[in-house]
């Protein structure tokens, strides 16, 4: 679903930046990205309605802001 796109894309994003910031872009360091998802259980995220429906109003650059909010406020669901 979108949710897991979006959090997905954030890891992604995070992982690839820190690693062009040092110059290492190895396969190895870029499976940080596959060992983050499976430790935080990616397959498992969700949202409710009314979060996604705040989520869809905002821009991609007000998004990156609100994501780590939500998910340190735990507004961004792990299911089953």
């Amino acid at each position: 679903g979108i949710m897991r796109a979006i959090v997905s894309g954030w890891y992604a994003g995070e992982v690839a930046g820190v690693a062009a910031q040092d110059g290492d872009v190895s396969e190895a360091r870029l499976k940080k990205y596959e060992e983050l998802c499976r430790k935080t259980g990616l397959h498992l995220v969700g949202a409710s309605g009314s979060e996604m429906a705040r989520l869809r109003k905002l821009s991609d650059e007000a998004i990156e802001v609100a994501l780590p909010e939500m998910m340190a406020k735990n507004q961004i669901e792990y299911r089953s």
